[in-house]
């Protein structure tokens, strides 16, 4: 006796329009066996079956045609995408933070230099000795002192433009920041080689305040 749910998924199939040699290749590798499976296209194909056509049940669900779909996984939600001009922005941060790393870390060497052996020449030169008067001893302290803000700039420089790299709106905002305060006191310097960083830092920060959308 043909399983009739067998009969019933090879007639659907047909119908579909898939030939017979392809259902039973499928039905075969599928563990059918091939006599059951000669059988039952065999009356599928009788005219008597159709004569007495009925609507068949559903197909057997041990033997599908196709494979069931595989669920697509899950992909991780990223962040958003680094705008070109936002990694030139930071690579020009972190190239700003090492400038003034490096000169902190002279004016401090230059400091310790000047607390240990003086000023070189300075105790030849009456004019010059004259002319800094009771600013010698404090020289050295001060250089030290500006040596020092100008590295933890650098610091700060470098934390800010590695968030803003990371596309954070702390680095956002830090960023904004610093820029503000960089066109301020290029402003106040009153000189004409401070007007290309007056210009650059607007255009920086105009262009971020235009992206900030992707930082929050």
């Amino acid at each position: 006796m043909v399983d009739e749910h067998l009969i019933s998924y090879i007639r659907e199939n047909l119908k579909k329009g898939h030939s017979a040699e392809s259902l039973k290749q499928v039905l075969i590798s599928e563990g059918w066996d091939p006599r059951e499976v000669d059988e039952a296209f065999s009356i599928v194909q009788s005219p008597a079956f159709h004569a007495h056509d009925e609507p068949p049940p559903s197909p057997p669900k041990s033997h599908p045609l196709e494979p069931q779909a595989k669920p697509k996984p899950q992909v991780e939600k990223e962040g958003p995408t680094r705008p070109k001009i936002v990694t030139i922005i930071c690579v020009l941060g972190f190239v700003g933070s090492v400038i003034l790393l490096i000169a902190g870390v002279l004016l401090t060497g230059i400091a310790d230099m000047i607390g240990d052996t003086g000023i070189p020449g300075f105790s030849l030169n009456e004019t010059a000795s004259l002319a800094l008067g009771g600013f010698t001893p404090m020289l050295g302290p001060l250089l030290d002192f500006l040596g020092m803000v100008l590295i933890i700039i650098a610091l700060i420089n470098f934390i800010a433009f590695y968030l803003l790299f990371k596309m954070n709106k702390i680095g956002w905002i830090i960023v904004i920041i610093l820029g503000i305060l960089q066109i301020t006191g290029s402003a106040m310097s009153l000189s004409l080689n401070s007007v290309p960083v007056i210009v650059l830092g607007i255009l920086i920060i105009a262009y971020l305040f235009m992206k900030r959308k992707l930082f929050f």
